[in-house]
């Protein structure tokens, strides 16, 4: 066998399809939805968005941003909802992402999320937290 690099976007299906054959060996069959999610301002520039996807009922959150401009007036709230909105509409009982310490864990907090876990040092000199929101009204 030789180890190398992608040669074919197809590649990197094949290794999704290879995960995802054996996971649903042991839990109910769920396909990976992709999601993407865009803000635009009045003159239809985009400013932000949440990409990510739903399996195994869970929502995993990949990137949520916005511009410096679009952020402090409610945006990112309404951005949050949107996708927890989206999880609903796909039968999640949960949303989960990561922050770095320098972008935005306590607005995650602020709206009902709880981190769960953390790596000091990623990037170096900061942290990474891992956060979740149970949508189904179970604890954490």
């Amino acid at each position: 066998m030789i180890i190398g690099p992608l040669t074919s976007p197809k590649d990197a299906d094949r290794i999704v399809d290879i995960l995802v054959s054996h996971n649903n060996l042991h839990t109910p069959a769920t396909a990976r939805e992709p999601f993407h999610l865009v803000v635009r301002d009045d003159n239809d520039v985009v400013v932000g968005g949440a990409l990510g996807w739903t399996v195994h009922c869970w929502c995993y959150v990949d990137i949520l941003a916005l511009v410096p401009e679009a952020r402090g007036n409610g945006e990112g709230t309404r951005l949050l909802t949107a996708v927890e909105n989206l999880a609903r509409s796909r039968h999640c009982i949960g949303v989960y992402l990561f922050s770095y310490s320098f972008q935005a864990p306590g607005f995650y907090e602020r709206h009902g999320f709880t981190a769960f876990g953390q790596i000091a040092g990623l990037p170096p000199g900061h942290v990474t937290v891992w956060l979740s929101k149970r949508l189904d009204g179970d604890a954490q």
